[in-house]
């Protein structure tokens, strides 16, 4: 998994730039086409040869391309956010801090002549280690796919089409409300135990990859402080 620092695209931040008036505040968020595509990968879904995730323009949608499969099925994956809510607390036996998040998802997976439309929620616990590691648990809720429109408007097939299509399919009866993810009952749950190991270069420097094309790190043996 990765995720990067980044300038938020802030009313403050903005201010800060133009007006002079401090320093621009860094967020960090995660690097959703490389994680989205080894989930996919690992849990056995079609390889992607690339993918695009804007969060400036769109922090909700994420656009991947699938390398050429057997069937020739599909050759795209539109995913989108629907909901997504986090906490952070602390581990009760030792003081570790622990992260937890729930995103529900909606994705749209599109070939020459098929469209497949599956709605899922995803709740990930994590604690961090006191080596800098971080070990955790996730559950992965799948539920039953929202009604179909007519193909008129998924046969299309752009960008645009597509988040109309998905609009309309997002009826009240598909609201989300709360962490526990959609109204509707879960078709099937699967859970997950996460040992996430960070990747350290030769001189024990922890770094990142960024979608801009350049790499940031933290200093060797910054975790071990």
């Amino acid at each position: 998994m990765r995720f990067f620092s980044t300038l938020a695209d802030t009313r403050s931040n903005n201010m800060k730039v133009q007006l002079g008036l401090g320093v621009p505040s860094a967020e960090i968020i995660e690097d959703r086409v490389f994680n989205s595509r080894a989930e996919l990968e690992a849990s056995g879904g079609l390889p992607v040869s690339s993918g695009l995730y804007n969060p400036r323009a769109d922090p909700t949608r994420v656009l991947l391309n699938y390398k050429e499969s057997p069937d020739g099925l599909f050759v795209k994956r539109e995913q989108y956010v629907l909901n997504r809510k986090s906490a952070t607390g602390a581990d009760s036996a030792d003081g570790q801090p622990i992260f937890i998040r729930s995103e529900s998802f909606r994705t749209v997976d599109v070939g020459p002549k098929t469209v497949q439309v599956a709605e899922f929620e995803v709740i990930t616990e994590v604690k961090l280690l006191a080596d800098g590691n971080a070990a955790g648990r996730q559950r992965v809720l799948v539920y039953h796919a929202p009604d179909p429109v007519p193909d008129s408007f998924a046969m299309m097939r752009t960008d645009s089409s597509l988040r109309i299509w998905s609009s309309l399919t997002s009826g009240k009866e598909n609201s989300l409300e709360g962490v526990t993810g959609l109204k509707r009952k879960a078709l099937a749950a699967y859970d997950y135990s996460i040992q996430l190991q960070r990747t350290t270069s030769d001189d024990g420097a922890v770094c990142v990859d960024t979608p801009k094309s350049y790499t940031q790190c933290q200093p060797p043996g910054f975790w071990g402080r």
